[in-house]
């Protein structure tokens, strides 16, 4: 028998595999429970709104009195954070019989170093994209955040902005890799975990600024990429890092991108030129795939953590 012969019945039982992991779904009560916790969760999100109207109704009036959109970003992201913290912990432990911790988040050593390691590679990724956009004559630095104000005050807001994406980065990796990606992985199959979590993913941004086409096609690639990094570690801290850097970078270090109407610190100020969008989302995507790259070279040097996902056990 031929080489080529032997490389045929290969083929076909990767094939076969491939198909198998998209189509080969479980029982439909497991689904149904899958979506019934996804539901429950919501359930207790909206049931702890409270907290973000009053959150809302503070940061309102200490925004108006000291003229900073940043305190009601700050206020925003916290009340986010404790809304999404304490519906998925809720929804964990009366749903699927399992810990918030159970979602990826054990902190040991490595812990540290994925989130290290998370922001280096958005810093990366996000300052190649300046870069390119310098170069193509997209953008000119007009200013630096240094020149204009006192070291003091451009260090207090890096330290401040920081902590909002960290924040964000927190609350947004633990509600669509932790809760979503795991639940529905356990519910219809790994591959659906990932697809429907990252199109969950894009939903929960649809009133973000330049809401579209292009913006959903990066949004779900975006899903997939934190997915992948949540895939490869087994625990959330590399996503998280990753997450709350790509945020940090692109909308105070280097690139200025707008959150709705807020007046955000930015440490350079920059003049843009006419440009075409899709050649933008060309590179963001061939910059993700960079980036899974260097995300598979960490976690190949990184000794496993596997996490025991949740059981939806009837």
């Amino acid at each position: 028998m031929s080489a080529t012969e032997i490389d045929v019945p290969i083929r076909q039982s990767r094939i076969r595999s491939a198909l198998a992991a998209i189509f080969r779904l479980p029982p439909r009560r497991t689904i149904l429970r899958a979506f019934g916790i996804i539901l429950g969760q919501n359930v207790i999100y909206l049931a702890l709104f409270l907290i973000k109207l009053i959150a809302g109704s503070i940061a309102e009036g200490i925004a108006l009195s000291s003229g900073s959109d940043q305190v009601l970003l700050v206020f925003w992201e916290i009340a986010k954070f404790m809304m999404y913290t304490l519906s998925v912990a809720v929804a964990m432990q009366l749903f699927a019989e399992a810990e918030l911790v159970d979602l990826g988040l054990k902190w040991d050593r490595r812990a540290l170093l994925d989130i290290l390691a998370g922001f280096a590679i958005s810093c990366l990724l996000v300052g190649s994209y300046f870069l390119i956009k310098l170069v193509t004559g997209q953008i000119q630095i007009t200013g630096v955040a240094w020149q204009l104000a006192p070291p003091g005050f451009v260090i207090g807001n890096l330290v401040i902005t920081f902590l909002i994406f960290a924040f964000l980065g927190w609350s947004e990796e633990l509600l669509s890799r932790g809760f979503h990606l795991q639940i529905l992985s356990q519910g219809l199959n790994p591959f659906w975990g990932v697809v429907l979590s990252s199109a969950i993913f894009v939903y929960l941004h649809r009133f973000n600024t330049g809401f579209g086409v292009s913006y959903i096609i990066f949004l779900f690639a975006a899903g997939l990429f934190f997915a992948y990094a949540y895939r490869k570690t087994g625990q959330l801290w590399l996503s998280m890092g990753l997450h709350a850097g790509w945020d940090y970078f692109i909308v105070v270090v280097f690139i200025g991108e707008p959150i709705e109407d807020l007046r955000l610190f930015r440490l350079l100020e920059l003049r843009e030129f006419a440009y075409s969008p899709w050649f933008n989302q060309v590179v963001i995507l061939l910059l993700l795939l960079l980036g899974a790259t260097l995300i598979r070279a960490y976690a190949r040097r990184r000794s496993p953590s596997p996490t025991l996902p949740p059981t939806l056990s009837p």
